[in-house]
């Protein structure tokens, strides 16, 4: 009898090893699962903070476009007010500048503007606009359509300096695979079929400069003249670079209006691991021609042979950089959600064109098919480049 009792006693501990084993595991599952779920959790309200941070920020910059529309309408008006905005936006200028400016409301004593649910305690803190910038950029050149830069600046020049196509730009093309962007055969540059352009070659730039003194009255026929410095065209053919220092063309070499002269292509400094210039693959230096008192200047850009092309306009007197004065003004706005802050700059291109178009994107634009007469003739002599009250 005492040795079943022993037999009963062993059976017993085994069991009770075994629930305590199984309580062990099912703890550790259980409280894993736990910290996985409050990570988790934390993580989404850190997201959705930071989102809420940003467009916060995002507002404060949608604030600052209506700073900057309202001078352009107190400009256009002869208002004061206009003086009194770019002040508020000058160098010394507070978190508190759009106040200064007529915008908004700023709580001195929170130091802040409230935007959005104030449950979710939503603000920004800092929104601060340069209204001078260094250069002019964006990523939105595509061919087929140009864009106009107004070449508006702090001070005379007589260079514009063009960069064009990042990595950025390779890697939508080549879905991120490439590294190094390909260039045009170097030698004689000609233009060639869009089949055959190298499909991950920075695109053939269209540069042409449009300018006239300053107040003075705009006759068509000056643009058409000559040798006039007022319309000048540049095509700039991507080549290979052995150098940091960009090629210079001079914009003087058009010679389109000139008798039996031929309008060659320019070459450009490219490289083809973005870098040489400050993350693009090319650059070249345009001289301007001079005119006869105040500069008033435009700089139209088109690309070819490439979907992408992102670019940067500076302007340079020799080698002295001039800033451009009230063309792409940059936002910088700190933005807050409950206690983590967010911080966007963004550049805001001043149009104008609710207010006063001041030039147009394209010379001419239709909706259907347009039909041109014309002919094709080896003698210079030929040429007339006045319009015919009898052409058909």
């Amino acid at each position: 009898m005492r040795q079943h009792s022993r037999m009963k006693n062993q059976y017993g501990g085994v069991s009770i090893f075994i629930v305590i084993f199984t309580a062990l595991l099912v703890t550790v599952v259980v409280s894993s699962f736990a910290q996985l779920m409050m990570r988790n959790q934390q993580q989404a309200q850190a997201n959705d903070l930071s989102q809420s941070a940003y467009d916060s920020a995002v507002a404060g910059v949608e604030d600052a476009k209506r700073a900057l529309v309202r001078m352009a309408e107190c400009e256009k008006n002869d208002n004061n007010c206009a003086n009194d905005i770019r002040n508020a936006f000058g160098d010394s200028q507070g978190c508190d500048a759009l106040q200064v400016a007529g915008v908004v409301r700023f709580d001195t004593v929170k130091e802040e503007v409230t935007v959005g649910d104030s449950a979710q305690n939503q603000a920004y803190t800092c929104v601060k606009v340069q209204l001078n910038t260094p250069d002019y950029q964006d990523d939105g050149l595509a061919p087929g359509v140009p864009v106009v830069i107004p070449l508006k600046s702090v001070a005379e020049f007589d260079t514009i300096r063009l960069s064009w196509f990042t990595k950025g730009d390779l890697d939508k093309i080549s879905g991120e695979t490439e590294e190094r962007a390909q260039l045009p055969p170097t030698g004689s540059l000609s233009l060639v079929d869009t089949r055959d352009w190298p499909e991950f070659a920075p695109g053939l730039m269209r540069a042409q400069l449009i300018q006239f003194v300053q107040g003075s009255t705009i006759n068509l026929s000056d643009f058409d003249q000559k040798g006039t410095p007022n319309a000048r065209t540049l095509f700039l053919y991507p080549q290979d670079a052995f150098s940091s220092v960009p090629t210079q063309a001079e914009f003087d070499n058009d010679k389109r209006r000139q008798d039996a002269a031929t309008n060659n292509l320019a070459r450009a400094s490219c490289n083809d691991t973005f870098t040489e210039f400050n993350g693009y693959s090319c650059q070249v230096d345009l001289k301007v021609p001079s005119v006869a008192g105040a500069r008033e200047a435009y700089l139209q850009l088109q690309t070819y042979y490439q979907q992408y092309s992102s670019y940067k306009v500076e302007l340079l007197q020799g080698s002295t950089p001039v800033d451009l004065k009230e063309v792409q003004p940059i936002v910088d706005s700190t933005g807050r959600a409950s206690s983590l802050f967010r911080r966007v700059q963004a550049r805001v291109t001043l149009r104008k064109d609710a207010i006063n178009l001041e030039y147009p994107d394209a010379a001419l634009s239709v909706s259907n098919d347009l039909c041109k007469n014309f002919f094709v003739t080896e003698l210079a002599t030929e040429y007339d480049p006045r319009c015919s009250s009898e052409a058909p």
